[in-house]
């Protein structure tokens, strides 16, 4: 899905892929993708977390993936504000039945 590319990086990223890519879409964060199903999310908190603990800007996203993301079956943005609100977040894809993305809903998108 080209419109999403900027958003969506291979399990096998690096971190500093992983930098790169949030750097490019501005989200603060980037889906993780493994078998063409979404499976995760690494936020800007999640990498800073990995270089306190050591890792270096080489290191496999893989162990700092956050496996438990939030995500919505359809375009909601009445319940996407509610999301965005309690849990402090930036990003929800829009994910169907075999995880695959249909759309994203970005903190911007609510805000128009």
């Amino acid at each position: 899905m080209k419109k999403f590319a900027d958003y969506i990086i291979p399990e096998n990223s690096t971190l500093i892929r992983a930098c790169e890519a949030i750097s490019k879409n501005k989200s603060r964060c980037v889906l993780i993708e493994k078998n063409n199903k979404i499976i995760g999310i690494l936020s800007e908190g999640d990498i800073i977390r990995s270089f306190l603990s050591g890792a270096s800007i080489n290191n496999r996203i893989k162990e700092y993936i956050n496996l438990g993301f939030i995500f919505l079956s359809k375009k909601d943005l009445k319940k996407a504000r509610t999301i965005f609100k309690k849990k402090q977040i930036s990003l929800i894809p829009i994910l169907n039945e075999k995880m695959k993305i249909k759309d994203l809903i970005t903190f911007n998108d609510i805000l128009d």
